[in-house]
């Protein structure tokens, strides 16, 4: 961990100038938002290279899948900005020189332009981790493995476009497309589900145990990660080491006469072959902006409670921002919604909201997922009795007749609900956020309980 020293308090002055937000996306265009909404007159710039801040959410699923149009995912309009006195700067910001407290920050661009502010919002996101990638003297991409169309990840829209264009050629040759998603986790899945509705072969690497135990609880997750199989896919319970890739002629490249060039090489020292790999293991924080002029980092900006980073001119939102007192970085939706929120209350002197309870979803085949606060006391792989940590109790609502509905939720040893989740139930994870908001303490034979209502128990 690095650090800035001490935390100075901003004058008015900081806050009343422009402000300029690095990153768009969600939390950088609800940052200008929210800002406007509560009245902010000075200046605001948002810069990106993608131009128009747009939804990510639906590239694994509604984009990927056709049912929507790229430009479908824009947060706003140019319209917008126009209207709303937000310039939108479509470039990249190549360097960030910051002044004493309530000074002038400089920002450069990648064009050489120079932009100064008085407060500047890093909303810079987050970067997929990449897979080790080992290559042939005689593959197209020798000189750089990284630039290999068949090696992916999926992070923005022109991503999505290069996946389209590899299931397309298969398509072509008059067979599916062999994908193999390495991770298992949200974005893996969501890969999978979308990926064998468009008629793709997928061999799914998920790793040993049970994905995404920690953030469902490990009934729930259970439930998801067997849907794999019973749609088709090919689930390999053991990590990816690295990927070979080939030229597509070599014969070396695999015994499969279809391959195109790609094997995932697992940490037992198989070989699998695939027309392309996608990365889903994660992503890492974009903090060299911040590295850059020496603010305090840790897996991400830290941050205080009022997305404040050790420079008092500086804030923080979204997958980039780690708060001093979290034990982990938060990457989801609502983090970005919410941070973003509060950064920009405490820039125009309003009060910040509350904090609420995390809260994120999903959809994979046809099933939708919620869960709110934390699952982790439900992550324990146990597979007969399901115990919870020590000091927590987990309550399992199941209901003969919807079998397809199944919720999970988790008590502290006072009682208060902490966590809930649920397939194909958002009524029960709408009354988790009412009775975790409002400190309830409830029956656990209750929650269990399919006959009694969840309103009755959220009033």
């Amino acid at each position: 961990m690095s650090s800035a020293g001490p935390v100075a308090q901003p004058d008015a002055e900081s806050v009343t100038g422009p402000v300029m937000i690095v990153g768009g996306s969600v939390a950088g265009y609800t940052v200008a938002s929210r800002l406007r909404q509560h009245g902010f007159t000075a200046p605001i710039t948002l810069i990106d290279p993608e131009g128009l801040p747009y939804e990510r959410p639906p590239l694994s699923k509604q984009l990927l899948l056709g049912e929507t149009g790229p430009e479908d995912l824009a947060l706003a309009d140019t319209s917008w900005f126009t209207e709303h006195e937000v310039e939108l700067v479509h470039a990249r910001v190549e360097s960030l020189r910051l002044g004493p407290a309530g000074a002038e920050h400089t920002l450069t661009l990648d064009d050489g332009a120079e932009l100064t502010a008085a407060t500047v919002v890093l909303a810079t996101g987050a970067t997929p981790i990449s897979l080790g990638v080992e290559v042939d003297d005689d593959a197209p991409s020798a000189n750089d493995p990284s630039a290999d169309p068949r090696v992916l990840t999926l992070r923005h829209r022109d991503d999505v476009t290069a996946l389209r264009q590899i299931l397309d050629a298969a398509h072509h040759t008059g067979r599916p497309a062999r994908i193999a998603v390495v991770g298992a986790g949200v974005l893996g899945a969501e890969l999978a589900s979308s990926l064998t509705e468009l008629g793709a072969e997928v061999v799914l690497f998920a790793g040993p145990g049970i994905p995404a135990s920690a953030l469902f609880g490990r009934r729930i997750a259970a439930r998801l990660h067997a849907q794999h199989t019973e749609h088709g896919v090919h689930v390999i319970p053991e990590y990816a080491g690295s990927v070979r890739l080939h030229s597509s002629s070599n014969t070396k490249a695999s015994s499969d006469p279809t391959s195109t060039g790609v094997e995932i090489l697992t940490l037992s020292g198989a070989a699998v072959p695939a027309d392309a790999v996608i990365s889903a293991i994660g992503i890492s924080p974009n903090t060299w902006l911040a590295e850059e002029c020496g603010l305090e980092l840790a897996d991400g900006i830290i941050v205080d409670a009022d997305q404040r980073a050790s420079h008092p001119d500086v804030f923080a939102v979204g997958d980039v921002a780690r708060h001093e007192q979290a034990p982990r970085r938060t990457e989801h939706w609502q983090h970005a919604i919410d941070t973003a929120t509060t950064a920009a209350a405490v820039i125009a002197e309003a009060t910040p909201p509350s904090p609420g309870p995390e809260w994120f979803w999903s959809d994979r085949y046809g099933v939708h997922v919620e869960a709110i606060g934390t699952l982790r006391p439900a992550a324990a792989d146990h597979p007969a009795s399901d115990p919870p940590a020590t000091g927590y109790t987990v309550v399992h609502r199941e209901d003969p007749a919807h079998p397809e509905k199944l919720a999970t939720f988790v008590l502290d040893d006072a009682g208060l609900m902490i966590g809930a989740a649920s397939i194909n139930d958002p009524l029960a994870v709408r009354a988790a956020r009412r009775i975790i908001q409002r400190g309830l303490v409830v029956d656990p034979d209750q929650l269990a309980d399919p006959e009694v209502s969840y309103k009755a128990m959220a009033r």
